[in-house]
């Protein structure tokens, strides 16, 4: 896998993590902090060749928006 699919894939993590965050009755605002630090730290990594509409959804903080983005744009695992 290439740096930037690498560096997508973790995204697609964080993303999650945040959103479980967002939506965990149990999530401390501590939480909530590392996990959105996280998103904008590997957002800021992001390079021009990456869609524009990814990094359209992130600057808004549509991180709902961005992470189906991510999933629907994945490169699919060969079955085999």
């Amino acid at each position: 896998m290439s740096e930037g699919g690498q560096s997508l894939e973790g995204l697609t993590e964080a993303l999650a993590q945040l959103l479980d965050v967002i939506g965990s009755p149990m999530g401390s605002q501590d939480d909530l902090r590392q996990a959105i630090q996280r998103v904008d730290e590997l957002a800021s990594r992001l390079t021009p060749a990456e869609p524009a509409e990814l990094r359209h959804f992130l600057e808004r903080r549509s991180y709902s928006k961005a992470l189906d983005f991510l999933r629907a744009n994945a490169p699919q695992e060969p079955v085999g």
